[in-house]
């Protein structure tokens, strides 16, 4: 049976059944979203040498390790949560060791607002620039090595409902109100029974940036550095050639820079921009070719370039850091 005929015997399916004798669960797997495909930016952390108590202890830390597993996090986490993007695109995820904080970032092209758009990508930068520098400055202060971050872009669609909870399992029929929560499941607090973030649903921006880090030294993604796919440039430059500007890739003696100015005639004063290491990470991976390069400074919106960046490392100010 092919697909479209599968999802039609479903609608039916859902159409034919009583609605007080039938369970929210049921209308949640016969009502699969729709089929629509998102452009994403997803930057994904990691803590380096998480694992290595865990294994040489067998994985059994006895109560002081664990207390101290358990403030490294502590500590590390909350330089996401302090420095988070709070643009409603924008979710992030705390995974063990690992953080992720990814945008969804398409617009319909006849319809963008290229200024508002550029400005939501810069503060998104800015937030995963900053969280990666913070959490690095709290590492090195406990005599941790560090987090290695990936940027990446990719496309994800959702299949699938967000979260299922206690209460889609209770039948209509039973509740005081039949629209509403059940009675049982309110004295319980109806606890979420499974998670499925939509952002996360199928995301090949996600995979990218998690597979990269993965990677590590073996593939040239070395250190608690910050990396950017090329997938994000070629994104953005895509993106914005009906805009008011351009993206410009250019070559210094020592680095490259990628920038997104204001006018097309200024490139001192940006949108956001990256200085980039001259040294590219080329990576041949399951017949998966990406070129990776390695993050030294970024600019933000609100200084022009040749007077302000955020060096990765330098850290001297404008960095949120909770202790």
């Amino acid at each position: 049976m092919i697909r479209k005929e599968i999802d039609e015997l479903r609608k039916k399916q859902l159409e034919e059944t009583n609605y007080l004798y039938s369970t929210n669960l049921q209308r949640k797997i016969f009502n699969p979203p729709n089929e629509e495909i998102h452009d994403f930016l997803c930057f994904w952390s990691d803590l380096l040498g998480f694992g290595n108590d865990l294994f040489k202890n067998n994985w059994d830390l006895g109560l002081d390790g664990f207390k101290k597993i358990r403030n490294r996090l502590l500590d590390a986490h909350n330089m996401l949560i302090s420095n988070i993007d709070i643009n409603h695109n924008t979710k992030g995820l705390i995974l063990n060791d690992g953080i992720c904080q990814i945008m969804r970032c398409d617009y319909n092209i006849k319809e963008i607002d290229y200024i508002s758009w550029l400005t939501k990508l810069g503060l998104y930068f800015l937030s995963c620039v900053k969280t990666h520098i913070a959490i690095n400055i709290i590492e090195k202060e406990n005599k941790y090595p560090g987090t290695r971050s990936v940027l990446a872009y990719g496309k994800g669609i959702k299949y699938l409902t967000d979260q299922i909870t206690f209460d889609d399992f209770v039948f209509n029929y039973t509740k005081p109100d039949p629209e509403g929560i059940s009675t049982v499941a309110r004295e319980i607090g109806n606890p979420i029974k499974l998670y499925n973030p939509s952002e996360l649903q199928m995301n090949t921006a996600f995979s990218k940036s998690y597979i990269l880090e993965s990677l590590g030294s073996d593939y040239g993604i070395c250190g608690n550095e910050l990396y950017i796919d090329k997938s994000v440039f070629d994104f953005i430059s895509e993106y914005i050639k009906m805009s008011h500007t351009n993206a410009h890739f250019i070559e210094k003696d020592d680095c490259y820079q990628y920038l997104v100015p204001y006018e097309l005639d200024d490139i001192n004063k940006v949108y956001f921009g990256f200085k980039l290491s001259k040294k590219t990470v080329e990576i041949d991976y399951k017949d998966w070719k990406t070129t990776v390069y390695k993050v030294i400074a970024f600019y933000p919106h609100d200084e022009p370039i040749d007077e302000f960046e955020f060096d990765l490392y330098d850290y001297k100010e404008n960095v949120w850091v909770t202790y």
